[in-house]
């Protein structure tokens, strides 16, 4: 990655930061879409929000256990629906072999009131195994955030 884009992609992150208001919010999440994942969400304040969580996928030709870690920016609120864009590095696990994943993509969230949020997501999740074979796929989702504390 070259400098340029590297120091872009600092102040896009950093502009996204600034004029963010405390939350402290801390739930649980359930997802589904390519891939079925369950795990918690953390957000510290009203531009950024982190998300550990285990998955499986199921397929005729794939069965996969995942350990994955979604950081989410949030944009700049306009009305009810937030939107945000987020990373997504995990490691998932098949009958064999380990596979690095990394994924990107946007999504937009509806707080339906102060403990609960349903959200979707539009994303392309890479995957990198052991032997050099490297597939990307297109992964959309819905999921629903209960916020407990």
């Amino acid at each position: 990655m070259s400098i340029k884009l590297r120091l872009i992609s600092v102040v896009f992150i950093f502009a996204l930061a600034v004029n963010s208001e405390p939350v402290n919010k801390l739930g649980l999440v359930i997802q589904t879409g390519y891939s079925t994942q369950g795990g918690i969400i953390y957000q510290p304040n009203s531009a950024f929000a982190i998300a550990p969580s285990l998955g499986v996928v199921f397929n005729s030709d794939l069965w996969l256990a995942s350990i994955d870690v979604s950081a989410r920016f949030y944009l700049k609120n306009t009305n009810v629906i937030r939107h945000y864009v987020f990373v997504m590095p995990g490691i998932a696990f098949d009958e064999s072999d380990a596979i690095f994943r990394a994924g990107i993509g946007y999504g937009f969230q509806h707080d339906i009131s102060d403990v609960l949020s349903i959200y979707g997501q539009l994303g392309i999740v890479t995957n990198f195994t052991s032997n050099n074979s490297i597939t990307s796929v297109f992964n959309p989702s819905i999921g629903l955030s209960a916020y407990i504390f």
